[in-house]
């Protein structure tokens, strides 16, 4: 049991409070750009059909939600196992096998985030040159969201390496996530 109590274990479930939370306060602020996009949404259709007199920002209002929405929670479904995934061969394996192909992936998804990171700087400073077409703000604050997502699934994929890592090496110290803990048995 001194395992449990180590400084190390007790560092990476700080890091899983954190991301816990910042994937929670993420999920409740899509929920609320859900609420905007559909109200835009309704609110271009009445006006556009009961009106007859279109508003021209409903349409964009609408499709920038969606697409912050899908940035929100990107981090949250990476850590709670939301993504696609094909893991009927990695259940199979042995549970020490099975940590090591987890944390090569997760390198591996780690180093593509980083890529993309350093791109999205790029992407957003590029949207400061530009104006929205139907509001007058820079297009960047729209692409905000991007790096901001990179860096919090960044954070996620190293919190998700340390846990492997250390159930390797501290034998007996389970630190998946509960998602992980256990290989879901067909019916």
């Amino acid at each position: 049991m001194a395992e449990a109590t180590s400084p190390v274990v007790r560092a990476v479930n700080a890091l899983g409070s954190l991301n816990e939370s910042a994937g929670r306060f993420a999920c409740w602020a899509a929920a609320a750009l859900i609420a905007v996009m559909t109200g835009a949404v309704l609110l271009g259709v009445f006006f556009r059909y009961v009106l007859n007199n279109s508003l021209n920002w409903t349409e964009e209002v609408a499709i920038m939600s969606a697409i912050w929405v899908a940035f929100l929670v990107s981090p949250w479904a990476f850590r709670n196992g939301g993504h696609v995934a094909i893991e009927m061969v990695v259940n199979a394996m042995p549970r020490a096998l099975m940590r090591v192909v987890r944390i090569v992936i997760n390198l591996l998804v780690l180093w593509i985030l980083y890529r993309f990171f350093s791109e999205a700087i790029a992407y957003v400073g590029s949207g400061m040159r530009m104006r929205a077409n139907s509001m007058d703000i820079p297009v960047a604050y729209f692409r905000a969201i991007v790096p901001v997502s990179f860096a919090m699934m960044f954070v996620v994929g190293v919190e998700l390496v340390i846990r492997d890592g250390l159930s390797l090496f501290m034998r007996g110290t389970d630190l998946d996530l509960p998602h992980l803990s256990a290989p879901i048995e067909p019916e």
